[in-house]
């Protein structure tokens, strides 16, 4: 952190799960935000989930069985130390069941204090504070579950089960102790939450309809700012793009 920062703004959206070729759309990712205090001179680590697909989102997101199911989308979160400091779940990959008359399952959204259920005989429930989302491939923190025969569970603080037969569940969020004014908005199906926010950029966190799922984004804005500059960070962890914050 530079000299003069002590405390940053702070909006993340989880990866959205995947859709995958023909299979069942996934679930959308969720979206965090709150203060984060800081010390000058340390150094965070941001993680930027990355959507679903033929396998699973960077971030935690579980893997797929073949092209009849989508992966879980990654979690987004900054870290220190390797200590959590906020996350954004991830929302879980649809499936496409052929043995079924050809249904379709929605993949399960990522949420805030637990992420939603996959739908199917066999799906996978969503993360919660405390514990992976059930599933026949359990999640566990920080990762989705992974489906021999399912669709992948979302990453998140606590991932989405992965399914046997149906989809995967949703991931979950999180605020630690260093975060203020914490709060959130979960994925609800394959919609993308708080599309509004001045920062949102098309089909991120959205749920794949037939395709990958969109990536995550991190936005950090310093608060007082040391100068107008916002860093946001979208896609790829390695890609780092500067926004000009608009002055009202």
């Amino acid at each position: 952190m530079p000299l003069g920062v002590t405390s940053l703004l702070v909006e993340l959206w989880g990866g959205g799960g995947g859709g995958n070729g023909i299979a069942g759309n996934g679930g959308a990712g969720a979206f965090v935000s709150g203060t984060l205090s800081v010390t000058p001179g340390s150094t965070l680590t941001v993680i930027v989930g990355s959507g679903g697909g033929f396998m699973g989102g960077f971030g935690g997101g579980g893997v797929p069985r073949d092209s009849f199911a989508g992966g879980g989308g990654g979690r987004s979160a900054i870290t220190l130390g390797g200590v959590e400091l906020i996350d954004a779940g991830g929302g879980g990959g649809g499936f496409f069941n052929i043995n079924n008359f050809s249904i379709s399952y929605q993949g399960g959204a990522a949420g805030i204090s637990f992420g939603s259920a996959g739908v199917g005989p066999q799906r996978g429930l969503g993360g919660t504070q405390t514990a992976g989302g059930a599933g026949f491939n359990s999640g566990s923190f920080l990762q989705g579950g992974n489906a021999p025969n399912g669709a992948g569970g979302g990453g998140g603080y606590y991932g989405g089960g992965g399914s046997f037969d149906g989809s995967g569940g949703g991931g979950s969020s999180y605020g630690s102790a260093f975060i203020s004014s914490f709060g959130g908005i979960a994925g609800s199906g394959s919609t993308a939450p708080n599309q509004s926010d001045l920062y949102y950029l098309a089909g991120v966190a959205q749920g794949g309809i037939n395709t990958d799922g969109g990536s995550g984004l991190v936005v950090i804005t310093a608060v007082p700012e040391p100068s107008t500059l916002a860093l946001a960070v979208l896609g790829l962890p390695t890609l780092l793009a500067y926004r000009r914050k608009a002055r009202v």
